[in-house]
């Protein structure tokens, strides 16, 4: 996401998240909930104004502790991210190896497949479908 970039650069401090105001008279926030806003509550209603519900949007994993404990926990988090970089980097050579080979067992089980099939003229390949249901089982559920 830009927006945290953008914000250091102009105002010279990361921001951890944004909120948002929406009022409840005319809508219903349903954009934010979709988007995966967090749902805080509601303002208070002062003298004209309508009420209004507030939505948080987290731009940085850890934002709670950022906000309650300032700077120091987001050089303490930043130092130790930096420490398990290398770390994280050897376990990402290994995942990639690993997923080369998998594709490559995938690729040959849907050629065979799609050999042995071929006289029922199907529309979809076998690959095609195999990944269609690699999504599906992988997929993260975004209730709530």
């Amino acid at each position: 996401m830009q927006l945290p970039q953008d914000w250091q650069r102009q105002h010279d401090y990361r921001s951890e998240s944004i909120e948002t105001f929406v009022d409840e008279t005319r809508f219903e926030a349903s954009s934010c909930r979709t988007a995966n806003w967090q749902y805080l509550g509601t303002t208070e209603k002062r003298s004209a104004k309508t009420r209004k519900s507030v939505h948080l949007y987290p731009l940085e994993a850890g934002f709670r502790v950022i906000l309650a404990n300032g700077e120091k926990a987001r050089a303490k988090r930043n130092k130790r991210l930096r420490a398990a970089a290398p770390k994280l980097l050897a376990s990402l050579d290994s995942f990639v190896q690993l997923w080369q080979h998998l594709t490559g067992e995938i690729s040959e089980v849907a050629a065979e497949f799609d050999a042995k099939w071929r006289v029922r003229r199907r529309v979809i390949d076998t690959l095609l479908v195999m990944v269609f249901i690699f999504r599906l089982v992988f997929a993260h559920n975004r209730q709530g």
